[in-house]
């Protein structure tokens, strides 16, 4: 991993607040003292994301699986549609997703959505 990724993974973090970081270190399977600093957590966070992804990605359900699958095939700023879900993805609250729904979206219908890898 480049410098740049860990960099963008803390900067994606660091917004959050301090319980957002811990629910998301939760969520993951990363124990996060309640004690550390905000800098601190996204830290921890950022290291666990990028050294024990064999950990954190048993954590995820399928779907989200078939996102990163997704991503890891396409080149950085691509779009790709998919239908919309009643809830966020883990890959959104961590910014590595965005998901923009068109103006004509409904909760109950099947318009797909355009996610950006970012």
């Amino acid at each position: 991993m480049i410098v740049q990724d860990l960099e963008f993974i803390y900067q994606s973090l660091m917004p959050h607040t301090k319980i957002q970081l811990s629910h998301l270190g939760d969520l993951l399977g990363c124990e996060l003292k309640s004690s550390l600093r905000k800098s601190e957590m996204a830290t921890g966070l950022t290291d666990y994301i990028i050294n024990r992804s064999d950990e954190w990605l048993r954590c995820l359900p399928q779907r989200e699986l078939d996102l990163l699958e997704k991503m890891v095939k396409m080149e950085k700023g691509s779009e790709f549609r998919t239908f919309p879900q009643p809830y966020a993805t883990v890959m959104e609250a961590f910014g590595f997703l965005i998901e923009e729904r068109t103006d004509d979206y409904s909760p109950f219908g099947s318009l797909p959505s355009c996610i950006e890898c970012r």
